[in-house]
């Protein structure tokens, strides 16, 4: 996990929204988180264990108690942390419950906003895709770093005051750490696996003999040799079986012989039987079938004379047709007679109606001319009203020039009145002027006397030159718009008032005009449109009457002499039929006694059965056919039964009922039989495959057991996982021990504790102790001193970092932060100390300090600076 981007809003002493972006460093590695004691330097560090598991680094303080104290309910706290995991980047967002002030509404009272997380996956285009929300965010973000909250604040971040929890962990703590690091739980699970393996073949095995004990069971025999000594004598059972079977369907077929020449004897007497019976009924029905046929007959007669018979029909009918048609006729002459005369009254009395229609044409023309001059009339009084609307308006517009003109003249003369007093006074100052300077004796150089009895005198009001010139010239303004008002008013007496009064006056003689030649009535265009629309309206309705009638004179006439002429040509087809019907009628009566009939009735009767002509003869022939195929078949049943007797099926029946029960009864023994020399076979094949199957598992068995007692090291005391974390943990320590002695001084390095043996079936665990050289002795790593413990949990952490990247893929220990422990190492201790974190660089791992040490910022040039105030503090990067 590589730090990118953190955001903090309202968050412990940060007031504001803080924003660190770690890129700001610049390829620096290691930086010093910097600043005065309480300013929130590892709020940093919580911030960040915040938004990843909802829990601070120190693990004392909760979400909602991270909230700061210098802002009110407007502000919200959260966490933002944008973090990288190999190629992918992250980011996570987390609030924790909290009451902020409503958006909306009027009430004061603050409203709780639910503790929430979402984790998002940033694309290289930079968009954001939601992976989760909610309680499963700390889940799938332990899932991605490969670390719970306990081993994050152990391995990458760690804590003040806890930085010693890895070095001093126990055994069960370790391995709890590692497992998650580097994924040994598949050891784990493997061991366990190879055990149910070894329960599930020994359980086979058992269940196998289980199985040959049911099998056997289920023959009824105790041994697989008593099995087939059980299936030989089973066999020739069998085999005995088949042969008295044999026999007997041998005697079955035989008798099966007898037994169906019997059933074909007793069968031949029963159709022999049914034919006499169906010839008696035959017999019984002769009387009705001979009528049938006489009946026959004589419809086959009358058949012959069907022809004549219809002619003659059909003619008759045309006579009674013609006799009916001209018995109307004679009624409907008098009808259309009556009806053309008086069609005829009626267009007698209408033609007096013509000259009326005549006058009303002609008195249309003189309204549709009246119209015209009607509309003009309209127009003209409309143009009238215009002028006379236009004539007042420019008498209107001429009063109000002549006020103008009396005004402008008005103004222009008290201008010039204004203009002659200040001239005048001007004048008057100028004689003051000259008569100031007058001495007796001195001629004035106005009128030259020398006398000056009375010489001009100061007035109050001084008037200059530039005084008359003003008004001077505002009496010439006044006199120039004085002219143009007279202007303005004879032009528009001359251009707008003469010519709306000439217009007027035109208008006026027009309609004086028309009035003599237009009738007052007649003015109004619309009431003589109406008119019109009258006389339309009359003249429509004569000219439908006129059609109407016309249309009627030529229909009765065509109904009355077409009915005379019709009747004419009806007397004279009727005469034709007449004598053409009794031609046919007398020579019918003649056909008639030639085929054999009495009377024309006699013969109606059977045309009359003309119909039932087919069904008789259809009855006729299935009699005959029925009666001569019963003849035929009891003629044959006599030649087949000769002279022998009925046969008793009763007793042949018995006989082969008993045949076949006793061979049912065999074959069902034999059935039976080999049903179960089957079963015993299946057995057999059963228990061969299963001894097999027993010799490979109980093989496999031997094998899978002996490895699971490996694996779990029974003999060895140290299981395959723990096996695998403890040469892991020997390799931590390896790299941890590069550091470690160049910080001490080559005196300590780390080793992993092991039992009195020295070979590989040690029993070996995860718990560490430190070999002082000085001493040339192990120790518990919990006899460091403060300096010491520090400089071994650093190089431990580091070690551990090395290790993960080498041998765990998936987990990503690209950064580490360390808050103090550097003030317990002495200054020698701090010189190495600062020079193995300084070989970091261009190992793209990323080591954060938080430190008061003196010194430590000379030392490292890159800086994440937290500034403290009675406000809140804010934090920034600071790079040299």
């Amino acid at each position: 996990m590589r730090p990118e981007r953190l955001t903090m809003s309202a968050f412990g002493p940060y007031p504001q929204q803080e924003f660190l972006d770690f890129s700001q460093l610049k390829g620096e590695e290691l930086f010093l988180i910097c600043g005065p004691t309480g300013a929130g330097k590892s709020t940093i560090l919580d911030a960040m264990c915040y938004a990843l598991y909802g829990r601070t680094s120190g693990a004392v303080r909760s979400g909602e108690s991270m909230r700061s104290n210098y802002v009110g309910p407007d502000k919200e706290t959260y966490v933002q942390f944008d973090f990288a995991v190999g190629n992918k980047h992250y980011r996570v967002h987390r609030n924790p419950t909290q009451f902020l002030e409503r958006k909306k509404g009027d009430s004061d009272k603050p409203v709780e906003k639910k503790a929430k997380a979402e984790l998002y996956e940033i694309t290289s285009e930079g968009e954001e895709i939601q992976l989760i929300t909610a309680r499963a965010v700390s889940a799938a973000v332990e899932n991605l770093l490969g670390v719970g909250l306990e081993q994050f604040r152990q391995i990458i971040l760690l804590p003040q005051g806890d930085f010693r929890k890895l070095l001093l962990a126990d055994s069960s703590d370790r391995q709890v750490i590692m497992q998650q690091l580097f994924q040994t739980k598949i050891y784990l699970l493997f061991e366990e696996r190879l055990k149910k393996e070894a329960l599930k073949l020994k359980s086979d095995y058992e269940e196998g003999k289980r199985n040959q004990g049911i099998y056997l069971e289920t023959c009824e025999a105790d041994s697989y040799q008593a099995l087939e000594e059980q299936l030989k004598a089973r066999e020739a059972r069998i085999k005995e079986i088949n042969i008295a079977l044999g026999n007997e369907e041998k005697k079955q077929k035989e008798f099966q012989k007898v037994y169906d020449e019997g059933r074909r004897l007793f069968d031949a007497y029963k159709r022999k039987e049914a034919a006499e019976n169906a010839l008696a009924v035959l017999e019984k029905q002769k009387a009705h079938i001979e009528e049938l046929r006489q009946k026959t007959d004589k419809v086959k007669k009358f058949q012959l004379i069907m022809d004549i018979w219809t002619e003659t029909e059909s003619i008759y009918k045309q006579r009674r047709a013609l006799e009916s048609s001209i018995e109307q006729g004679k009624q409907d002459i008098p009808k259309w007679e009556k009806e053309k005369q008086e069609v005829q009254k009626e267009a007698e009395l209408f033609q007096q109606k013509e000259e009326l229609y005549k006058k009303q044409s002609a008195w249309k023309t003189q309204l549709e001319t009246y119209a015209k001059d009607a509309t003009e009339y309209s127009e003209i009084l409309t143009t009238a009203k215009n002028a006379e609307r236009n004539y007042v308006k420019a008498l209107d517009e001429k009063g109000k020039l002549d006020i103008s003109l009396e005004k402008a003249k008005e103004k222009a003369l008290q201008d010039k009145k204004h203009w002659m007093g200040q001239n005048e006074l001007f004048l008057h100052s100028q004689a003051y002027v000259l008569a100031a300077n007058l001495e007796d004796g001195t001629p004035c150089p106005v009128c030259g006397s020398e006398i000056h009895p009375n010489p001009a005198e100061s007035s109050d009001i001084v008037i200059t030159e530039k005084d008359v010139e003003i008004a001077a010239k505002a009496m010439k303004m006044s006199e120039t718009a004085a002219e143009d008002a007279v202007m303005r008013r004879e032009n528009f007496q001359r251009e707008v008032l003469q010519k709306a009064e000439t217009e007027k006056e035109r208008a006026s003689a027009r309609i004086e005009q028309m009035e003599k030649s237009l009738p007052e009535t007649y003015r109004d265009a619309g009431f003589i449109r109406k008119e019109i629309e009258k006389i339309d309206e009359s003249i429509a309705h004569y000219e439908k009457e006129k059609k109407r009638i016309e249309e009627r004179q030529k229909e009765a006439d065509l109904r009355y002499h077409g009915a005379v002429k019709n009747q004419e040509l009806l007397e004279k087809q009727y005469e034709t039929v007449r004598l053409s019907s009794e031609e046919k009628m007398e020579e019918l009566r003649e056909k008639v006694k030639a085929v054999g009939f009495e009377t024309m009735n006699e013969c109606k009767v059977y045309r009359d059965n003309i119909s039932f002509l087919d069904a008789w003869e259809g009855e006729l022939k299935t009699y005959d056919e029925r009666k001569h195929a019963e003849e035929e078949i009891k003629k044959a049943e006599e030649q087949m039964i000769g002279s022998r007797s009925w046969p008793d099926m009763d007793g042949l029946t018995k006989m082969r009922d008993d045949l076949f029960t006793h061979v049912r009864a065999i074959t069902a023994q034999k059935a039976a039989e080999e049903e179960t020399e089957k079963k015993e076979k299946e057995v057999l094949r059963k228990l061969d495959q299963l001894k097999k199957d027993q010799e490979i598992v109980e093989k496999k068995s031997r094998l899978v057991f002996h490895l699971s007692e490996l694996a779990s090291g029974k003999d060895t005391g140290v299981n395959l996982e723990r096996f695998v974390l403890g040469a892991l943990l020997d390799a931590v320590t390896e790299k941890a021990n590069l550091r470690l002695k160049e910080m001490s001084g080559n005196r300590y390095a780390l080793l992993r504790k092991r039992g009195e043996r020295d070979d590989a079936r040690k029993t070996a665990g995860l718990d560490l102790e430190v070999y002082d050289s000085h001493t040339g002795r192990n120790r518990p790593a919990s006899t460091l001193s403060g300096g010491e413990t520090f400089m071994a949990s650093l190089s431990l952490a580091l070690g551990l970092a090395d290790v993960v990247q080498e041998y765990a893929g998936g987990v990503h220990l690209d950064a580490m932060f360390i808050d103090e422990g550097f003030g317990s190492l002495d200054a020698e201790s701090l010189d190495l100390a600062m020079k193995t974190l300084q070989k970091l660089k261009g190992q793209n791992r990323l080591v954060g300090l938080i430190s008061h040490v003196g010194g430590l910022e000379e030392r490292i040039p890159a800086k994440l600076r937290v500034k403290k105030s009675q406000t809140g503090s804010r934090a920034f990067f600071e790079m040299p």
